[in-house]
């Protein structure tokens, strides 16, 4: 089927749906695809994602917890398997002790490993684990030119990113109010790209990072008080984009640089963990953007200098907030922005007064050819 057809066969399912059936949120949101889609049309994209090869990682990750009130048997610890994007390619890992591949049971159902470890006699209060990645990291940014033929964004792919979660609560009135104050609807002529230029600098304008314990993050809350750390500064912009009809994802993981011993951002201990965003952009991909570095760093008015750009110094873990896990006796289990292992065990005793201790350590090389 034409790509053209494709789109309107979508777009007729999506309104197949009577309006009177429709939630105001959600009619809002087809609204807009629907204006997008059609300024899409009218003016195709002049630019495209040029990407290049930037530089080849071996990350690895050292981590040990214990605590002395506990006498585990068993050990389940899980770590995300970095997904293939257009910032990295070649993922492979080496581990110690060995993993199994699993992955989520619901959801982005994504690719996961396992360690799952028999305590030895003398070591039941403690665990470590150590995990090695390896990946080409590109640079991908947009530039003038034609418009590439990228296949369109299938439709279990649309629909999960752009569906409201916990995190990204943009049903909720408060968001949709905060939207509507803003004018973040398309405008007259606006493409996705257009729009999403707006929002990001938007934000960059009108909000504030803070990064400390128990901060909020929930995009309901934080609309109001435009102030939060890097998970919620990506939570806001993905969700007025979702909210759009764009779809649009929170990238977790960790910056391609080793972690300095007893380093602190803003007085919190810190080991390279960073939350960034991407949006897919008919006729263009996956677009990324660095809504919290703006935020926080670049001060300069209208400045898009982490809009449609990345120099590939950043490993992906996982995309948007929200792992689910299942741990064998125990069910399934939530967690969010996994930027280290999550672990869990079965034995006596608990884990109060737990001790961890955990090191990034990366190494870099030129491009491989």
């Amino acid at each position: 089927m034409p790509r053209v057809a494709l789109t309107a066969f979508v777009l007729l399912l999506a309104f197949s749906i009577p309006a009177e059936a429709q939630t105001p949120d959600a009619r809002a949101a087809a609204e807009a695809r629907t204006i997008l889609d059609r300024n899409l049309k009218a003016h195709p994209p002049a630019i495209q994602l040029e990407t290049r090869p930037a530089r080849h990682i071996n990350a690895s990750m050292v981590f040990a917890i214990g605590a002395s009130k506990l006498a585990a048997d068993q050990w389940f610890l899980y770590m995300p398997l970095p997904p293939e994007t257009a910032g990295q390619t070649h993922i492979t890992y080496k581990a110690t002790p060995e993993v199994s591949k699993t992955a989520e049971p619901t959801g982005l159902k994504q690719p996961l490993l396992l360690w799952q470890i028999q305590a030895a006699a003398n070591q039941k209060n403690m665990v470590a684990v150590n995990i090695t990645y390896s990946a080409d990291l590109l640079s991908h940014k947009l530039v003038p030119g034609p418009a590439a033929e990228i296949p369109a964004l299938p439709d279990d792919q649309r629909t999960a990113y752009t569906a409201a979660t916990p995190l990204l609560d943009w049903s909720a009135q408060s968001f949709q109010d905060w939207l509507a104050k803003n004018s973040l609807r398309p405008a007259a002529n606006e493409t996705d790209v257009d729009l999403a230029r707006r929002i990001f600098l938007h934000l960059k304008e009108h909000s504030n990072f803070e990064f400390k314990d128990g901060i909020e993050r929930r995009v309901s809350r934080t609309c109001a008080i435009m102030k939060t750390d890097c998970g919620g500064l990506t939570a806001l912009y993905v969700a007025a984009l979702r909210a759009n009809g764009i779809p649009a994802r929170q990238l977790v993981g960790r910056w391609a640089q080793s972690a300095k011993k007893d380093e602190k951002l803003y007085g919190k201990p810190w080991q390279q963990e960073h939350i960034k965003a991407e949006f897919y952009a008919g006729g263009i991909g996956w677009v990324p953007v660095d809504v919290s570095v703006a935020v926080d760093y670049d001060k300069k008015p209208g400045s898009l200098q982490h809009f449609g750009q990345d120099p590939g110094n950043f490993l992906t873990f996982h995309y948007d907030a929200d792992i689910t896990l299942n741990v064998p006796q125990q069910g399934q289990k939530s967690i969010r922005f996994m930027q280290e292992p999550a672990y869990f065990f079965q034995g006596r005793g608990s884990l109060e007064g737990e001790v961890k201790q955990s090191d990034w350590i990366v190494e870099t090389a030129r491009p491989r050819k």
